[in-house]
C-alpha cells in the first residue's frame, strides 16, 4: 500500500506541476499529458512492488534453503502466537539455528486456523497428542 500510495501522491504531483505551473497560457501547450502522466505512475508503481517481490521471494528462499541443508530438526511450537513469532524471526534471521518450525499450538482460539511467517497454527495445547 505505501508503494501505492508513493506512487500515487508522484502522479499527483505531475499532474498539478503540468496542469497548474506549465499550463497553456504561460508555456502554450502542455508539456506531459495525461497518458504520460497515468503511464509513469502505473509503470513506477509496477516496477517497485516487482522489485519488492523478488527480494522477499529471494530472502524467502535463502533462509529455508540454510535451515534445511544444515540438518535443522522438526520443530513443534507449543504458546501463544505473539511470543512463538519471536522466535520464528530469530530463525529467519539465522539467531537461532538447527530449528525448523513445522506448526504451533497456541492456548488462543483466535489463532487456531492462523499462520504464523508461514508457519501454521494447528491447533491447542491439548492437541499435543496428536
Amino acid at each position: 500500500m505505501n508503494i501505492l500510495r508513493a506512487a500515487t501522491v508522484l502522479a499527483l504531483a505531475l499532474l498539478v506541476l503540468d496542469y497548474i505551473l506549465v499550463c497553456a497560457n504561460v508555456h502554450g501547450s502542455f508539456f506531459l499529458g495525461k497518458v504520460t502522466i497515468v503511464s509513469t505512475g502505473s509503470l513506477r508503481c509496477f516496477f517497485l512492488s516487482a522489485l519488492r517481490f523478488a527480494y522477499r521471494h529471494f530472502r524467502y528462499t535463502r533462509v529455508r534453503r540454510h535451515a534445511r541443508t544444515e540438518g535443522a530438526s522438526r520443530t513443534l511450537l507449543v504458546g501463544r502466537a505473539a511470543d512463538a513469532e519471536v522466535l520464528l524471526r530469530g530463525i529467519e534471521s539465522g539467531a537461532v539455528t538447527r530449528l525448523w518450525p513445522v506448526g504451533v499450538l497456541s492456548p488462543s482460539m483466535a489463532d487456531r486456523g492462523q499462520s504464523i511467517r508461514n508457519v501454521p497454527v494447528l491447533g491447542g495445547i491439548d492437541d499435543i497428542e496428536d
